[in-house]
């Protein structure tokens, strides 16, 4: 066992620490997670870690040169609340976007991107527009703010397409 002052080796996704060896992920999608992925999407997620890794990637490597750096980190934090807790929608605030999210206890479950939060609203409305977020509201009986749930916004075919070594978008080396 390693000493707790050692820094992490590996990968974090969500509130999971994944050693090195696992992080790179493999050449193609194995015959599981293709055949979860191609019947739904949501479930792939849920039940399948290289999908979530490879969804990771595609936004870290993939969208990066299209996004700028506020609007990576909004779609980062979304996907770390998303995809790194197995949900395809969660319910997540613009406050938390720029400033975090701490237990009751004291912990950090993730520390914000420390933007303004006029900067936060005008950078959601970029990705909405874009389609890389989606955003549905929630309605909830007496309550009189607005409360959305956020979710990546990407295809099964898109995923697919990362993985083929003939396309251009492969993320793998060839």
């Amino acid at each position: 066992m390693t000493d707790d002052t050692d820094q992490p080796q590996g990968f974090l996704i969500g509130d999971m620490a994944y050693p090195v060896e696992d992080s790179p992920p493999e050449q193609e999608l194995t015959p599981r997670a293709q055949n979860i992925l191609s019947r739904d999407y949501e479930q792939a997620i849920e039940q399948s870690l290289q999908v979530r890794r490879l969804v990771l990637r595609i936004i870290d490597n993939g969208w990066s040169a299209e996004l700028d750096p506020t609007e990576h980190a909004v779609v980062r934090f979304i996907a770390d609340r998303t995809i790194g807790f197995k949900k395809v929608y969660e319910r997540v605030t613009v406050r938390q976007i720029c400033n975090g999210i701490m237990t009751r206890d004291g912990r950090w479950v993730h520390r914000g991107i420390k933007i303004s939060e006029s900067t936060a609203k005008r950078t959601i409305n970029r990705l909405l527009e874009g389609r890389y977020i989606e955003r549905v509201l929630l309605r909830a009986p007496n309550v009189h703010s607005k409360h959305y749930m956020y979710a990546i916004c990407m295809t099964t075919e898109e995923i697919l397409a990362y993985t083929r070594p003939d396309s251009e978008l492969c993320l793998y080396d060839r």
